[in-house]
């Protein structure tokens, strides 16, 4: 078993060990930004408008943050990033990253997308194990809202187009199933969630055995209620003998979830401060790590100490590192302190490689800024850990 002190996760030498020192300049450039809350919320603006006036932005963005947070435009652009990783024994979760689009001609076309990761991933599944589905990017947010709020006020057009989700949802996992591949379902925001958990709860159901996980949907554990959904959860997967796959993370739509509370004059799900948040996180690792007979569990964490924690109650219950029920994942371009030094220790661990046209990408990229400003010190963290490498390099060269 490996030892309590024996991942050293300011280890930068094997944190970027695949970066040439050109990439981490930009990468560095890119976070120091970031440190700067006004820079990101004036840059999403302009982009915003960019978009709405069809100005051509696709190569300056692609130059920043698609270089630094996505694998490229294709399935077959990110083959290259899916190799990196492997030889640093990190899988990889291909994330089709197309979001807030609007037509069911649109949705189809995602739905079709979403296969070919699928089928992409298949075929080397000791590379690339998962797939991303994003219900939002398959269905209406609207419809979506209103179905979770007031199921029975829907007419029939509507019914018909929810039951379009429904369909696209089955036949994505139908497909990860027949393939192999294992299917995230991706976090969104509190007021569609519920339904989404519902649709992903009925997958699990289908396909997930209380040997073999293929469905995973996710807690959001700034949520107050999140805690008792997998309480919950735990007892509907015992009564009912399927496995629960379990994908944890902190919460990425907090900016949007205030702005939704205040709008609709409604209390904000999302715990008040990040202590909350912290300690639910690490409260759902102690206790999916105590019940590895019922969940399969994906630590998707930007965090130290939540990932140390892991290790040691890992350690303590005598989970070996290998155990193919536990994962950890961090997103390409950020963390990599995190998942080149787990991997390097023997964990289980993927990134997110997302993937899309430049233009249909961008609202999941300004995401991502939003989400290092957002996180407390997370881009600070990333700024100093790249700073340190270049400063390494530069000693190491004279």
């Amino acid at each position: 078993m490996t030892s309590k002190t024996s991942i050293d996760f300011n280890n930068t030498t094997i944190a970027f060990a695949s970066k040439s020192t050109t990439q981490l300049k930009k990468a560095y450039l890119i976070f120091s930004m970031m440190n700067y809350p006004q820079i990101v919320n004036i840059g999403s603006k302009l982009i915003n408008l960019s978009l709405k006036w069809h100005l051509p932005i696709e190569w300056i963005i692609k130059r920043t943050l698609f270089e630094q947070f996505c694998g490229g435009e294709t399935i077959e652009a990110c083959q290259y990033t899916i190799k990196q990783l492997m030889q640093a024994n990190i899988n990889t979760i291909l994330n089709y990253a197309v979001e807030s689009k609007q037509t069911e001609v649109d949705f189809d076309t995602a739905c079709k997308e979403i296969e070919k990761t699928i089928i992409s991933a298949s075929r080397r599944t000791n590379e690339t194990p998962f797939a991303v589905l994003k219900i939002s990017s398959i269905g209406s947010l609207y419809l979506l809202e209103k179905f979770q709020h007031s199921p029975n006020s829907l007419n029939a057009e509507e019914l018909s187009r929810f039951e379009n989700i429904k369909k696209r949802v089955l036949h994505l996992c139908q497909q990860g199933y027949t393939n192999g591949v294992k299917i995230l379902f991706d976090a969104e925001e509190s007021w569609i969630q519920n339904v989404i958990d519902t649709i992903g709860l009925e997958m699990m159901k289908k396909y997930n055995t209380m040997n073999q996980t293929w469905i995973y949907i996710t807690y959001q554990m700034y949520r107050k209620n999140s805690l008792a959904y997998i309480y919950n959860h735990h007892q509907l997967a015992k009564n009912q003998h399927f496995r629960i796959g379990a994908k944890l993370v902190r919460g990425a739509y907090l900016e949007q979830e205030h702005i939704y509370a205040q709008q609709k004059g409604c209390s904000n799900p999302i715990f008040n401060n990040k202590i909350e948040t912290d300690h639910a996180f690490n409260e759902a690792i102690q206790y999916l790590l105590a019940h590895l007979d019922c969940f399969s569990v994906c630590i998707a964490t930007h965090n130290e100490e939540s990932c140390r924690l892991s290790i040691e109650i890992m350690q303590k219950l005598n989970i070996n590192p290998q155990d193919t029920r536990v994962l950890f994942a961090q997103l390409l371009g950020m963390s990599n302190q995190l998942s080149y030094n787990l991997a390097q220790a023997g964990y289980h661990v993927a990134k997110y490689v997302p993937y899309g046209p430049i233009r249909n990408a961008i609202p999941y990229l300004l995401r991502r800024a939003q989400e290092n400003k957002s996180i407390q010190g997370q881009s600070s963290r990333e700024y100093l850990l790249l700073k340190k490498e270049l400063e390494r390099r530069k000693r190491t060269q004279n």
